[in-house]
């Protein structure tokens, strides 16, 4: 989920790309240090940096290599679906499809997602899906 964090005159860029690695690698507080890999594989977290953006001094941003081959909606969805037993709640790929829905993200791929997990949990939105998934804990 994109977000857009304005950090004062007073952070670092440095620790502002550690902050971000961080943060996308759900480790916030534990001190590790972003480092620049020599070797970038399916699952790296690469921070880079735009300078002079929209009137920002430097925008940083993550990117990461796509990681699911042959992507299709039914197994975004298959996927989605597996995750909300195995991820903390609300890290789900299920949480992740309706923020970005929320937040009017859409990909070419969003609308034929959402619809295979509905057919796949009998849901009629996303909301019934989760809970049906979590045994009809909210």
């Amino acid at each position: 989920m994109a977000e857009i964090l304005v950090l004062g005159d007073g952070v670092p860029e440095r620790e502002a790309k550690n902050m971000l690695w961080r943060r996308e690698l759900h480790q916030e507080g534990s001190g590790r240090h972003y480092v620049l890999p020599a070797k970038v594989g399916m699952n790296t977290v690469l921070v880079d940096s735009l300078g002079q953006f929209g009137g920002i001094e430097a925008v940083l941003y993550t990117r990461i290599r796509r990681n699911i081959p042959r992507i299709s909606a039914s197994k975004l969805a298959r996927l989605a679906i597996g995750s909300v037993k195995k991820s903390p709640r609300g890290q789900d790929g299920m949480m992740y499809l309706k923020m970005s829905k929320a937040s009017g993200i859409r990909t070419p791929l969003s609308d034929l997602y959402e619809e295979s997990i509905l057919a796949h949990t009998g849901a009629l939105n996303l909301d019934e899906a989760l809970l049906r998934l979590r045994g009809g804990q909210p």
